[in-house]
Protein backbone atom coordinates (compact mmCIF):
# COMPACT_ATOMS: atom_id res chain seq x y z
CA UNK A 1 0.00 0.00 0.00
CA UNK A 2 2.78 2.20 0.48
CA UNK A 3 6.12 3.39 2.34
CA UNK A 4 6.47 1.50 6.01
CA UNK A 5 5.22 4.31 8.76
CA UNK A 6 8.55 4.37 9.94
CA UNK A 7 9.94 6.18 7.16
CA UNK A 8 7.31 7.98 6.15
CA UNK A 9 6.93 9.57 9.16
CA UNK A 10 10.75 10.44 8.99
CA UNK A 11 10.58 11.77 5.89
CA UNK A 12 7.50 13.62 6.85
CA UNK A 13 9.78 15.44 9.83
CA UNK A 14 12.62 16.14 7.08
CA UNK A 15 9.90 17.69 4.47
CA UNK A 16 8.59 19.64 6.93
CA UNK A 17 12.02 20.92 8.35
CA UNK A 18 13.29 21.78 4.59
CA UNK A 19 10.06 23.60 3.94
CA UNK A 20 9.67 25.61 7.73
CA UNK A 21 7.61 28.63 8.02
CA UNK A 22 5.88 30.53 10.26
CA UNK A 23 2.56 30.41 8.32
CA UNK A 24 -0.58 28.01 10.23
CA UNK A 25 -0.56 25.38 8.23
CA UNK A 26 -2.28 21.93 8.03
CA UNK A 27 -0.57 18.63 7.17
CA UNK A 28 -1.85 15.05 6.56
CA UNK A 29 -0.38 11.64 6.69
CA UNK A 30 -1.81 8.54 5.50
CA UNK A 31 -0.59 5.82 7.39
CA UNK A 32 -0.47 2.24 5.27
CA UNK A 33 1.45 -0.45 7.90
CA UNK A 34 -1.51 -1.18 9.58
CA UNK A 35 -3.79 -1.78 6.62
CA UNK A 36 -4.33 -5.03 4.59
CA UNK A 37 -2.26 -6.54 3.25
CA UNK A 38 -0.01 -6.73 6.54
CA UNK A 39 3.83 -6.24 6.02
CA UNK A 40 5.81 -6.84 8.69
CA UNK A 41 8.54 -8.83 8.04
CA UNK A 42 12.06 -7.91 9.23
CA UNK A 43 14.34 -7.92 12.37
CA UNK A 44 12.78 -4.49 13.49
CA UNK A 45 8.85 -5.77 13.30
CA UNK A 46 9.86 -9.73 15.17
CA UNK A 47 10.11 -7.02 17.95
CA UNK A 48 6.59 -5.79 17.42
CA UNK A 49 4.98 -9.30 17.22
CA UNK A 50 6.48 -10.24 20.59
CA UNK A 51 5.25 -7.75 22.10
CA UNK A 52 1.83 -8.14 20.50
CA UNK A 53 2.07 -11.75 21.55
CA UNK A 54 2.43 -10.72 25.73
CA UNK A 55 -0.16 -8.43 25.08
CA UNK A 56 -2.27 -11.25 23.55
CA UNK A 57 -1.57 -13.34 26.92
CA UNK A 58 -2.66 -10.29 29.74
CA UNK A 59 -6.38 -10.00 28.06
CA UNK A 60 -9.27 -11.15 29.90
CA UNK A 61 -9.94 -14.78 28.72
CA UNK A 62 -13.38 -13.43 26.59
CA UNK A 63 -11.37 -11.88 24.73
CA UNK A 64 -8.31 -13.96 24.44
CA UNK A 65 -9.22 -15.94 21.55
CA UNK A 66 -9.69 -12.69 19.14
CA UNK A 67 -6.08 -11.53 20.08
CA UNK A 68 -4.82 -14.59 19.68
CA UNK A 69 -6.30 -14.81 16.20
CA UNK A 70 -5.03 -11.39 15.29
CA UNK A 71 -1.19 -11.35 16.33
CA UNK A 72 -0.34 -10.24 13.30
CA UNK A 73 -2.78 -7.00 13.21
CA UNK A 74 -1.68 -6.02 16.89
CA UNK A 75 1.71 -6.29 15.80
CA UNK A 76 1.12 -3.62 13.12
CA UNK A 77 -0.50 -1.34 15.74
CA UNK A 78 2.41 -1.21 18.10
CA UNK A 79 4.90 -0.68 15.02
CA UNK A 80 2.51 2.30 14.37
CA UNK A 81 2.36 2.92 18.04
CA UNK A 82 6.24 3.49 18.49
CA UNK A 83 6.45 5.12 15.23
CA UNK A 84 4.11 7.37 16.57
CA UNK A 85 6.25 8.07 19.51
CA UNK A 86 9.80 8.55 17.51
CA UNK A 87 7.16 10.87 15.07
CA UNK A 88 6.39 13.43 18.33
CA UNK A 89 9.80 13.14 19.75
CA UNK A 90 11.39 14.68 16.32
CA UNK A 91 8.51 17.16 16.06
CA UNK A 92 8.87 18.07 19.39
CA UNK A 93 12.52 20.00 18.64
CA UNK A 94 10.49 22.23 16.24
CA UNK A 95 9.98 25.80 17.11
CA UNK A 96 6.10 25.30 16.16
CA UNK A 97 5.65 22.39 18.70
CA UNK A 98 3.80 24.34 21.28
CA UNK A 99 0.88 25.44 18.57
CA UNK A 100 0.56 22.20 17.24
CA UNK A 101 -2.55 19.93 17.49
CA UNK A 102 -1.91 16.46 16.48
CA UNK A 103 -5.35 14.52 15.61
CA UNK A 104 -4.94 11.00 14.60
CA UNK A 105 -8.00 8.63 13.41
CA UNK A 106 -8.74 5.69 11.02
CA UNK A 107 -10.55 5.33 8.02
CA UNK A 108 -12.45 1.98 8.88
CA UNK A 109 -12.24 -0.78 11.48
CA UNK A 110 -10.24 -4.05 11.64
CA UNK A 111 -13.68 -6.05 11.12
CA UNK A 112 -12.74 -8.66 13.63
CA UNK A 113 -15.10 -7.48 16.28
CA UNK A 114 -18.36 -6.76 14.65
CA UNK A 115 -21.49 -7.58 17.19
CA UNK A 116 -23.72 -5.82 15.37
CA UNK A 117 -22.92 -3.27 11.83
CA UNK A 118 -22.28 -0.03 13.95
CA UNK A 119 -19.47 -1.85 15.29
CA UNK A 120 -17.89 -2.50 12.02
CA UNK A 121 -17.48 0.99 11.64
CA UNK A 122 -15.57 1.91 15.11
CA UNK A 123 -12.42 3.54 14.98
CA UNK A 124 -10.19 5.41 17.17
CA UNK A 125 -10.09 9.11 17.16
CA UNK A 126 -6.78 10.54 19.55
CA UNK A 127 -6.96 14.87 19.45
CA UNK A 128 -3.10 15.25 21.01
CA UNK A 129 -1.28 18.45 21.82
CA UNK A 130 1.27 20.41 24.52
CA UNK A 131 -1.71 22.64 24.71
CA UNK A 132 -3.57 20.18 26.59
CA UNK A 133 -3.82 20.85 29.91
CA UNK A 134 -5.00 17.46 31.69
CA UNK A 135 -6.08 14.02 29.79
CA UNK A 136 -9.83 13.20 29.16
CA UNK A 137 -11.67 10.60 27.55
CA UNK A 138 -15.21 11.31 26.54
CA UNK A 139 -18.16 8.52 26.09
CA UNK A 140 -20.40 10.65 23.95
CA UNK A 141 -20.45 8.93 19.72
CA UNK A 142 -18.82 10.84 17.42
CA UNK A 143 -18.25 10.93 13.27
CA UNK A 144 -15.56 12.21 11.68
CA UNK A 145 -17.59 14.65 10.17
CA UNK A 146 -17.55 16.44 13.78
CA UNK A 147 -13.75 16.95 13.59
CA UNK A 148 -13.38 20.06 11.16
CA UNK A 149 -16.06 22.16 12.77
CA UNK A 150 -14.69 21.55 16.12
CA UNK A 151 -10.99 22.35 15.11
CA UNK A 152 -11.96 25.67 13.04
CA UNK A 153 -14.41 27.13 16.26
CA UNK A 154 -11.24 26.47 18.07
CA UNK A 155 -9.21 28.72 15.48
CA UNK A 156 -12.35 31.29 15.84
CA UNK A 157 -13.14 31.97 19.12
CA UNK A 158 -9.80 31.63 20.25
CA UNK A 159 -7.33 33.49 16.97
CA UNK A 160 -10.68 34.97 15.53
CA UNK A 161 -10.08 33.58 12.51
CA UNK A 162 -13.04 34.81 10.19
CA UNK A 163 -15.20 32.24 9.04
CA UNK A 164 -18.42 32.68 6.74
CA UNK A 165 -21.43 33.11 8.41
CA UNK A 166 -23.00 29.94 6.88
CA UNK A 167 -21.22 26.46 6.33
CA UNK A 168 -22.02 23.35 4.90
CA UNK A 169 -21.41 21.23 7.42
CA UNK A 170 -24.02 18.59 9.22
CA UNK A 171 -22.56 18.98 12.29
CA UNK A 172 -22.35 20.89 15.74
CA UNK A 173 -18.46 19.63 16.45
CA UNK A 174 -17.52 17.33 18.95
CA UNK A 175 -19.74 16.78 21.81
CA UNK A 176 -17.39 16.65 25.06
CA UNK A 177 -20.29 15.35 27.37
CA UNK A 178 -18.89 13.50 30.40
CA UNK A 179 -21.85 10.75 30.33
CA UNK A 180 -22.73 9.36 26.69
CA UNK A 181 -24.65 11.14 24.34
CA UNK A 182 -25.35 10.65 20.64
CA UNK A 183 -26.46 13.66 18.53
CA UNK A 184 -24.47 12.98 15.48
CA UNK A 185 -25.76 12.47 11.75
CA UNK A 186 -24.18 10.50 9.29
CA UNK A 187 -24.57 8.41 6.17
CA UNK A 188 -22.95 5.04 6.01
CA UNK A 189 -21.53 4.01 2.70
CA UNK A 190 -21.18 -0.01 2.21
CA UNK A 191 -18.30 -1.21 0.40
CA UNK A 192 -20.33 -1.97 -2.23
CA UNK A 193 -21.54 1.81 -2.69
CA UNK A 194 -25.03 1.41 -1.35
CA UNK A 195 -25.85 3.74 1.47
CA UNK A 196 -28.49 1.96 3.21
CA UNK A 197 -27.95 3.04 7.17
CA UNK A 198 -28.32 5.99 8.34
CA UNK A 199 -27.18 7.64 12.13
CA UNK A 200 -29.67 10.12 13.25
CA UNK A 201 -29.07 11.10 17.22
CA UNK A 202 -29.54 8.05 19.19
CA UNK A 203 -31.53 6.44 16.35
CA UNK A 204 -30.07 4.20 13.09
CA UNK A 205 -32.30 4.17 10.42
CA UNK A 206 -32.12 1.56 8.10
CA UNK A 207 -33.75 1.57 4.46
CA UNK A 208 -35.94 -1.64 5.18
CA UNK A 209 -37.72 1.30 7.63
CA UNK A 210 -36.21 -0.45 10.62
CA UNK A 211 -35.04 1.61 13.27
CA UNK A 212 -32.94 0.75 16.60
CA UNK A 213 -31.82 2.99 19.05
CA UNK A 214 -28.46 3.10 20.58
CA UNK A 215 -27.56 2.34 24.30
CA UNK A 216 -24.38 3.56 25.77
CA UNK A 217 -22.99 0.07 25.06
CA UNK A 218 -24.00 0.83 20.83
CA UNK A 219 -26.42 -1.91 21.77
CA UNK A 220 -29.02 -1.60 19.09
CA UNK A 221 -32.42 -1.76 20.57
CA UNK A 222 -35.81 -1.88 17.76
CA UNK A 223 -37.94 1.23 18.02
CA UNK A 224 -41.06 0.36 17.48
CA UNK A 225 -42.72 4.43 17.02
CA UNK A 226 -44.11 4.42 13.82
CA UNK A 227 -44.29 8.09 14.35
CA UNK A 228 -40.31 8.30 14.57
CA UNK A 229 -39.98 5.59 11.69
CA UNK A 230 -41.75 7.87 9.26
CA UNK A 231 -39.52 11.29 10.61
CA UNK A 232 -36.53 9.12 10.40
CA UNK A 233 -37.13 7.59 6.72
CA UNK A 234 -38.10 11.72 5.67
CA UNK A 235 -35.03 12.43 7.02
CA UNK A 236 -32.93 10.06 5.45
CA UNK A 237 -34.29 10.74 1.54
CA UNK A 238 -32.84 14.74 2.66
CA UNK A 239 -29.56 13.64 3.87
CA UNK A 240 -29.40 10.72 0.45
CA UNK A 241 -30.08 13.82 -1.68
CA UNK A 242 -27.90 16.44 0.05
CA UNK A 243 -25.02 13.80 -0.54
CA UNK A 244 -25.48 13.08 -4.22
CA UNK A 245 -25.97 16.76 -5.03
CA UNK A 246 -22.36 17.10 -3.61
CA UNK A 247 -20.80 14.22 -4.86
CA UNK A 248 -22.25 15.00 -8.72
CA UNK A 249 -21.89 18.82 -8.63
CA UNK A 250 -18.73 18.98 -6.99
CA UNK A 251 -19.78 21.38 -4.63
CA UNK A 252 -20.77 21.92 -0.85
CA UNK A 253 -22.41 25.14 -0.98
CA UNK A 254 -23.61 28.41 -2.70
CA UNK A 255 -21.68 30.30 -0.15
CA UNK A 256 -21.36 34.09 -0.96
CA UNK A 257 -18.15 34.07 0.18
CA UNK A 258 -16.71 32.53 -2.79
CA UNK A 259 -17.26 34.68 -6.26
CA UNK A 260 -19.45 33.38 -8.87
CA UNK A 261 -17.83 31.81 -11.38
CA UNK A 262 -18.28 32.84 -14.71
CA UNK A 263 -18.81 29.91 -17.23
CA UNK A 264 -18.93 29.57 -20.95
CA UNK A 265 -20.28 26.39 -22.95
CA UNK A 266 -17.39 25.32 -25.34
CA UNK A 267 -18.99 22.23 -26.73
CA UNK A 268 -22.03 20.15 -26.06
CA UNK A 269 -22.23 16.24 -27.79
CA UNK A 270 -25.07 14.44 -28.13
CA UNK A 271 -25.13 10.60 -29.27
CA UNK A 272 -28.52 9.30 -29.92
CA UNK A 273 -27.18 5.22 -30.67
CA UNK A 274 -26.17 3.00 -28.02
CA UNK A 275 -22.74 2.20 -27.38
CA UNK A 276 -22.56 -1.33 -26.23
CA UNK A 277 -19.22 -1.85 -24.00
CA UNK A 278 -17.73 -5.38 -23.00
CA UNK A 279 -15.11 -7.25 -21.85
CA UNK A 280 -13.46 -8.26 -25.03
CA UNK A 281 -13.06 -12.35 -25.45
CA UNK A 282 -9.33 -12.15 -25.89
CA UNK A 283 -7.69 -10.52 -23.46
CA UNK A 284 -4.29 -11.01 -25.00
CA UNK A 285 -5.07 -7.48 -27.04
CA UNK A 286 -5.14 -4.04 -26.25
CA UNK A 287 -8.59 -3.50 -24.05
CA UNK A 288 -11.24 -1.20 -25.56
CA UNK A 289 -11.50 2.06 -24.44
CA UNK A 290 -15.60 3.36 -25.08
CA UNK A 291 -15.40 6.92 -26.09
CA UNK A 292 -18.11 8.55 -24.89
CA UNK A 293 -16.72 11.87 -25.68
CA UNK A 294 -13.65 11.74 -28.46
CA UNK A 295 -11.04 13.69 -27.70
CA UNK A 296 -11.42 17.71 -28.22
CA UNK A 297 -9.18 20.19 -28.42
CA UNK A 298 -9.51 23.60 -26.34
CA UNK A 299 -6.56 25.91 -27.52
CA UNK A 300 -6.88 28.03 -24.41
CA UNK A 301 -4.23 30.92 -25.81
CA UNK A 302 -6.61 33.54 -25.84
CA UNK A 303 -9.74 33.06 -23.19
CA UNK A 304 -7.08 31.46 -21.25
CA UNK A 305 -9.69 29.70 -18.63
CA UNK A 306 -8.94 28.10 -15.00
CA UNK A 307 -11.00 25.15 -15.28
CA UNK A 308 -12.67 23.01 -17.52
CA UNK A 309 -15.93 21.64 -16.55
CA UNK A 310 -17.14 17.98 -18.08
CA UNK A 311 -21.06 16.95 -17.19
CA UNK A 312 -22.19 14.29 -18.28
CA UNK A 313 -26.09 12.55 -18.58
CA UNK A 314 -26.92 9.11 -20.05
CA UNK A 315 -28.89 6.26 -19.63
CA UNK A 316 -27.10 2.73 -18.45
CA UNK A 317 -28.14 -0.49 -18.44
CA UNK A 318 -25.90 -2.57 -16.83
CA UNK A 319 -26.04 -6.71 -18.49
CA UNK A 320 -24.49 -8.96 -15.32
CA UNK A 321 -23.58 -8.60 -11.63
CA UNK A 322 -22.57 -5.19 -10.22
CA UNK A 323 -19.65 -5.34 -7.68
CA UNK A 324 -17.25 -2.10 -6.90
CA UNK A 325 -14.27 -3.15 -7.27
CA UNK A 326 -15.52 -6.07 -10.61
CA UNK A 327 -16.53 -3.10 -13.30
CA UNK A 328 -15.85 -0.67 -15.36
CA UNK A 329 -14.19 2.38 -14.85
CA UNK A 330 -15.40 5.67 -16.28
CA UNK A 331 -12.40 8.39 -17.15
CA UNK A 332 -12.58 11.90 -17.56
CA UNK A 333 -9.25 13.57 -18.29
CA UNK A 334 -7.60 17.10 -19.61
CA UNK A 335 -4.14 16.86 -20.84
CA UNK A 336 -2.31 19.13 -22.39
CA UNK A 337 1.58 19.74 -23.26
CA UNK A 338 2.90 22.13 -21.15
CA UNK A 339 0.67 20.39 -17.59
CA UNK A 340 3.14 19.40 -14.90
CA UNK A 341 1.38 16.11 -15.05
CA UNK A 342 -1.93 14.60 -17.33
CA UNK A 343 -5.16 15.25 -15.04
CA UNK A 344 -7.66 12.52 -14.80
CA UNK A 345 -10.58 11.53 -13.01
CA UNK A 346 -11.35 7.73 -12.53
CA UNK A 347 -14.06 5.87 -10.66
CA UNK A 348 -16.18 3.32 -10.89
CA UNK A 349 -19.27 3.74 -13.20
CA UNK A 350 -21.83 2.27 -10.45
CA UNK A 351 -20.91 5.22 -7.81
CA UNK A 352 -22.81 7.72 -10.70
CA UNK A 353 -25.97 6.47 -11.03
CA UNK A 354 -28.89 8.20 -9.48
CA UNK A 355 -31.64 5.89 -8.53
CA UNK A 356 -31.72 4.56 -4.97
CA UNK A 357 -31.60 0.89 -5.66
CA UNK A 358 -30.39 -0.33 -9.34
CA UNK A 359 -30.98 -3.43 -10.82
CA UNK A 360 -29.56 -5.44 -14.12
CA UNK A 361 -31.23 -5.33 -17.09
CA UNK A 362 -32.59 -1.85 -16.29
CA UNK A 363 -32.15 1.30 -17.54
CA UNK A 364 -30.43 3.61 -14.84
CA UNK A 365 -30.00 7.04 -14.71
CA UNK A 366 -25.98 7.91 -14.77
CA UNK A 367 -25.23 11.67 -14.06
CA UNK A 368 -21.90 13.29 -12.92
CA UNK A 369 -19.87 16.28 -13.40
CA UNK A 370 -16.32 17.10 -12.87
CA UNK A 371 -13.93 20.51 -12.72
CA UNK A 372 -10.48 20.20 -13.93
CA UNK A 373 -7.64 23.26 -13.05
CA UNK A 374 -6.08 24.26 -15.92
CA UNK A 375 -4.98 27.60 -15.56
CA UNK A 376 -1.77 27.34 -17.07
CA UNK A 377 -1.88 24.80 -20.36
CA UNK A 378 -2.83 25.55 -23.65
CA UNK A 379 -3.92 23.10 -26.25
CA UNK A 380 -6.20 21.05 -23.54
CA UNK A 381 -7.38 17.30 -24.51
CA UNK A 382 -10.80 16.82 -22.87
CA UNK A 383 -12.28 13.24 -23.34
CA UNK A 384 -14.83 10.90 -21.54
CA UNK A 385 -14.58 7.14 -21.66
CA UNK A 386 -15.21 4.13 -20.42
CA UNK A 387 -12.56 1.23 -19.61
CA UNK A 388 -11.84 -2.00 -18.40
CA UNK A 389 -8.56 -2.65 -16.33
CA UNK A 390 -6.87 -5.78 -17.52
CA UNK A 391 -7.77 -7.75 -13.83
CA UNK A 392 -11.27 -7.37 -14.01
CA UNK A 393 -13.92 -9.94 -14.42
CA UNK A 394 -15.54 -10.60 -17.89
CA UNK A 395 -18.44 -7.46 -17.72
CA UNK A 396 -20.67 -5.22 -19.92
CA UNK A 397 -23.24 -2.86 -20.03
CA UNK A 398 -24.87 -0.78 -22.61
CA UNK A 399 -25.11 3.32 -22.58
CA UNK A 400 -27.70 5.44 -24.90
CA UNK A 401 -28.41 8.99 -24.57
CA UNK A 402 -25.28 10.61 -24.25
CA UNK A 403 -25.35 14.05 -23.20
CA UNK A 404 -22.13 15.73 -22.50
CA UNK A 405 -21.34 19.71 -21.93
CA UNK A 406 -17.93 21.07 -21.88
CA UNK A 407 -17.34 24.32 -19.93
CA UNK A 408 -14.71 27.03 -19.18
CA UNK A 409 -14.57 28.53 -16.25
CA UNK A 410 -12.71 32.01 -15.66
Amino acid sequence: WGYHDEFLFRKTTDVLTTNQNRKPQCNLIISVTTHDVLDLNNQYFTKAYEKAKTIAKGVKASTKKIHERSIARNAGFVYVDQCLKEFFQAYAKRPDFNNTIFVITGDHSCGNRNKNFLSSYHVPLIIWSPLLKSPEEFPALITHNDITPSLLSLLKHTYHLPLPETVHYISDGLNTSNTFETKSKMLFLKYSRRIDDFLYNEYIYHNTGEVYRLNENLDMIPEASSTIKTQLSNTFSIYKYINHYVYNNNRLSQNPIYKKEKTHILKTNVRSDSIVCQTPENRNYEWPQYYLLDTFVIPNKTEKWNKIKITLNADIKFLDKLEQDEYMDLYFGCTADNMNYPTFYTDKIVKFITSEVFEINRWEKLNISKTFQVSNATNINCFVYIYYPHWKESNSAIVKNIQIKVEGIK
